[in-house]
């Protein structure tokens, strides 16, 4: 469900599509959650973004405790069963996809996360 919080500029709407406490991208322990705004300067942890009208929108790194959700995972879902089978490698390792993946036509991956 969006959520919106105040910025210095005015609102900000947080939005996921995907569970937040699971990782989005390969190699990474983060979830991803989509920040729109009228403030048209990227945030600090944005992952990706895009500028249309005067509407900024920003993948964001929702961070959580990956070791504990884990923990939480196999007490409900032990090996063998058969939702380890279907989630588990993807909470472990996260998707197959690739951060730069997400950086296409008119998208652009933040200073931080851009390839060297």
């Amino acid at each position: 469900m969006p959520r919106s919080s105040p910025t210095a500029e005015g609102s900000a709407w947080w939005s996921t599509t995907a569970p937040p406490a699971s990782p989005n991208f390969a190699g990474t322990g983060y979830g991803v959650v989509t920040r729109l705004s009228t403030d048209p300067v990227p945030p600090a942890d944005s992952l990706y973004g895009a500028t249309v009208g005067a509407l900024r929108c920003d993948a964001v790194a929702l961070r959580f405790d990956l070791d504990g959700w884990k923990a939480r995972f196999l007490a409900q879902w032990p090996p063998g069963s058969p939702g380890h089978r279907s989630y588990f490698t993807r909470l472990s390792r996260g998707t197959h996809l690739r951060l730069p993946q997400a950086a296409r036509t008119g998208v652009q991956l933040t200073p931080a996360n851009a390839p060297p």
